[in-house]
């Protein structure tokens, strides 16, 4: 039985456990960018997503104890891309709770059609959970037709999944 994740949104009381959850090699080495992130920088990233209606983030959390993380960039009308992690030490197979309740909350909180997402090649458990909550893996062709990017970052794979009807 999967355990139960609530999520709530982001707020600046998370600011150094978003921080320190983002700076460690258990995510940051799976990330697109794995540079650090400076204080500075996470300060006005963490502002957007507290006051930017397109640029929404959440903290999941099992018995109010904080697990994970996601974020829903809108893209344009209908898309958003999302990225997440579980937090460093959490318990294996927390990942795929945090995420199959990403895309109920997004079903339910966002109007939208399609919620995309960017891998990269490396990260094996990532690729795996997608493929098992229900996101297709998409060419290159296709996540610039549905992301408005004008171009694909090298040794990622792509991923979209449906929001409307069951599922």
């Amino acid at each position: 039985m999967s355990p139960v994740i609530s999520l709530r949104p982001v707020n600046e009381a998370d600011s150094e456990m978003l921080l320190d959850w983002r700076n460690s090699n258990q995510v940051r080495l799976f990330m697109s960018d794995q540079r650090k992130i400076s204080p500075e920088d996470h300060h006005h990233w963490l502002t957007e997503r507290i006051h930017n209606e397109k640029k929404l983030a959440v903290v999941a959390e099992k018995s109010t104890r904080p697990v994970g993380f996601i974020q829903y960039t809108v893209l344009t009308t209908g898309v958003a891309e999302w990225g997440f992690y579980k937090a460093p030490g959490a318990e294996a197979g927390i990942g795929k709770a945090v995420c199959a309740e990403g895309v109920k909350w997004a079903k339910d909180n966002l109007l939208l059609s399609w919620l995309v997402a960017k891998v990269i090649h490396t990260n094996t458990v990532s690729l795996s959970v997608h493929a098992e909550i229900g996101f297709e893996l998409i060419s290159d062709q296709e996540w610039l037709s549905l992301t408005g990017y004008k171009s694909v970052s090298p040794g990622h794979y792509f991923f979209k999944r449906v929001l409307h009807g069951p599922g």
